[in-house]
């Protein structure tokens, strides 16, 4: 899932196991419907400001959700999707 709880809980257990203080890309994959996109984006944002992610992304998600997405990221302030790997039809 896009929780705030399991994205942390995931960056935390792959820079443990990497031994690594930051991740260069994190990418979402796949989309979770019950998880509101602003608390995804919110703990992504939380995730670059804090250094442990460079970039975010997404892969696998519908054009209007990628643009809903933006548009929400823009309009507080949010850490924006650099990568997108489209679904090949």
């Amino acid at each position: 899932g896009s929780s705030r709880g399991h994205i942390m809980d995931s960056v935390e257990g792959s820079l443990e196991r990497l031994q690594l203080d930051h991740i260069d890309l994190y990418q979402l994959h796949g989309t979770d419907t019950v998880t509101p996109i602003d608390e995804t984006l919110r703990a992504l944002d939380d995730l670059v400001a804090s250094g442990k992610v460079r970039y975010v992304g997404v892969s696998n998600w519908a054009a209007w959700r990628i643009a809903k997405a933006l548009g929400i990221a823009e309009r507080k302030g949010f850490a924006r999707f650099e990568t997108v790997q489209s679904y090949y039809s």
